[in-house]
């Protein structure tokens, strides 16, 4: 019987050793669970509030910054509209002002050309008029001579 006193002494070790576990087990879990709820008190009364204003201060931040950007954003349209506008009848007008330009230039263009018909007509003119008072002048010296040579072809 000696042997199974001790294992029976054992077993009992091993069911004090046991119990004393559990119950310190329990113990921990019940004092933690007391740290817990307090901590989670303490949590939710001063530190939720003031993160739940600070949040909500910060999404208002955000909203407000988003308004800014769209009202940028439609500005910047609008500009971009104008200037594209600004840009076109600038662009109209630089072709107007061209057209002109090209007509006044085509204009005086067909003046210099008539200047120039006119001058060479006029060159030609007095070269024509040169050249027929010499041709006038050289007839009528050949008359002179025709003359004076059937005159002196009759005196001789």
């Amino acid at each position: 019987m000696s042997d199974l006193a001790t294992t029976n002494l054992i077993l009992s070790a091993i069911a004090v050793a046991t119990l004393t576990q559990s119950f310190l087990l329990i113990a921990i879990v019940w004092r933690t669970r007391a740290h817990v709820a307090a901590l989670r008190a303490q949590v939710e009364a001063l530190d939720l509030p003031h993160l739940a204003r600070r949040t909500q201060s910060a999404l208002d931040d955000l909203h407000a910054i988003a308004a800014t950007a769209s009202r940028a954003g439609l500005a910047v349209e609008r500009t971009a509209d104008g200037v594209h506008a600004v840009v076109n009848l600038a662009g109209d007008e630089v072709r107007r002002a061209t057209m002109g330009v090209r007509a006044a230039f085509d204009m005086v263009a067909g003046w210099g050309r008539r200047a120039a018909a006119a001058r060479a007509g006029l060159v030609a003119g007095v070269s024509e008029l040169v050249r027929g008072s010499r041709a006038v002048e050289e007839r009528r010296t050949k008359e002179a001579v025709a003359v004076m040579v059937s005159e002196g072809g009759h005196d001789a």
